[in-house]
């Protein structure tokens, strides 16, 4: 009888032993399950401090005056491309920080094929086609008025004017502007359509308002130009994390 409690006994020990050590293993998972969504917290609100929620308005048509302050920053990286005398990679790069880093969601997503752009209600889904007018398959040139009339309609342009155009006028006005080189040059003026004057025959200036047979004209010329353009934005728009700005 005596051995039998002793055996109860030391079972129930061993049984007590177990709960402890389950109870502590729970314990420490617990810790280090808050700890984790701490950390997680803290990390995204360092990601989003200093940005701001998306606006009541169409990204593309309507100038944001709350990213003013962000302007004289991107200005100073685009002068850093531009002594590389690389402006696909400033377009890229800007493309990116300003879809990434101002706003707590991003204005422009793109799943599926598509970009779904934020109008101020909801996202609406849009190819690079009817964005900016990219399409590697086709020859670029304006077959009839109607394609002209979608040409200088794209909202790229628009964009390129609310949004970059702000940027570049800083440019122009820190030093060492007028050192860039005129590949730079020639590849921001193509975003940007009439807003800043290329030059590309002489007494012709690139401008996506133009007759359809001036602008037929200058894609001969700088078409492949306009096209890599195009593509270095949308590879920003794309991009997961920034590229790297040139020391």
């Amino acid at each position: 009888m005596q051995d039998q409690l002793h055996r109860m006994e030391a079972a129930l020990v061993r049984v007590e032993t177990m709960l402890h050590t389950l109870m502590n293993a729970s314990t420490k998972k617990q810790r280090a399950a808050k700890q984790r969504r701490k950390q997680y917290s803290e990390a995204k609100q360092r990601r989003e401090r200093g940005k701001v929620s998306l606006p009541t308005f169409h990204v593309l048509k309507v100038r944001d005056n709350r990213l003013t302050p962000r302007i004289q920053g991107w200005a100073d990286a685009g002068m850093k491309f531009g002594a590389a005398d690389n402006p696909e990679g400033f377009l890229a790069w800007f493309c990116y920080q300003w879809n990434n880093t101002c706003y707590l969601k991003k204005p422009i997503t793109f799943s599926a094929g598509y970009y779904r752009v934020h109008t101020g209600d909801i996202r609406c889904k849009t190819g690079s086609f009817d964005l900016m007018g990219l399409n590697v398959k086709q020859k670029m040139v304006l077959r009839n008025d109607a394609e002209l009339y979608d040409f200088c309609n794209r909202p790229w342009w628009t964009w390129a004017f609310k949004i970059f155009y702000p940027v570049w006028e800083e440019m122009q006005e820190m030093p060492g502007f007028a050192e860039l080189g005129p590949r730079f040059l020639r590849g921001v003026r193509l975003i940007l359509g009439g807003y800043d004057g290329h030059e590309v025959y002489t007494g012709l200036l690139w401008d996506a308002n133009e007759s359809r047979v001036n602008i037929n004209k200058m894609f001969r010329r700088m078409g492949p130009a306009l096209r890599l353009m195009w593509k270095a934005c949308c590879s920003g728009l794309r991009m997961k994390s920034s590229p790297v700005v040139p020391a």
